[in-house]
């Protein structure tokens, strides 16, 4: 066996020459074997990771054209010491935006940002936190939009803030929403 070293993995070129025959077989055997290990570790680990894709892409599509929407107003309040501001940035995923967008497309609420018919009045920079936040956009319904003005529409439609509570980081927080008003179909939170 080589002999035993302190708690560096390398050899200089000097300590190797003046190991014997015997010794740098052991170290070349042990390396090999090591090397298969790690190779096993790297396959499982891939094996693990490309079954858990393939059960992402197996997973149901949702059919958004099946679904009725509806305009709401949403209300967030956050504590923004750990994000990167309110709106989404090419450079950072740490925004509240991000977030968000995660919690409402993982929950079939929207299909995609673009789709949403997203709106949001003003901004807080890095580290700023909101009480207040407002945002509108569209979201899926139980109702058709006939009835979702309705009283019983509005006492059953879906708990969005639930949903999006259960979905979003424990310091971002989905507190209340209301209908867009009937009589203004294009109001926007800006």
């Amino acid at each position: 066996m080589p002999p035993k070293k302190k708690n560096t993995d390398t050899n200089s070129k000097e300590e190797l020459a003046k190991w014997s025959k015997e010794q740098l077989i052991a170290r070349i055997m042990q390396l090999e074997a090591h090397n298969v290990q790690l190779k096993n570790i790297i396959n499982k680990n891939f094996s693990q990771s490309s079954s858990e894709t393939d059960a992402k892409e197996n997973k149901r599509q949702v059919d958004f054209s099946k679904y009725h929407f509806r305009r709401v107003l949403l209300r967030i309040s956050y504590f923004g010491w750990d994000y990167n501001g309110l709106a989404v940035q090419e450079d950072s995923n740490q925004t509240i935006e991000n977030h968000l967008f995660n919690a409402l497309t993982k929950s079939c609420l929207i299909q995609s940002r673009e789709t949403s018919n997203y709106h949001r009045c003003g901004r807080t920079d890095k580290g700023v936190s909101s009480f207040g936040q407002v945002i509108s956009i569209s979201l899926k319904s139980k109702f058709p939009p006939s009835e979702q003005y309705t009283e019983e529409a509005l006492n059953k439609e879906m708990d969005y803030c639930k949903i999006l509570n259960r979905l979003l980081p424990k310091d971002i927080k989905a507190v209340a929403w209301m209908p867009i008003p009937e009589n203004l179909p294009e109001f926007s939170a800006r």
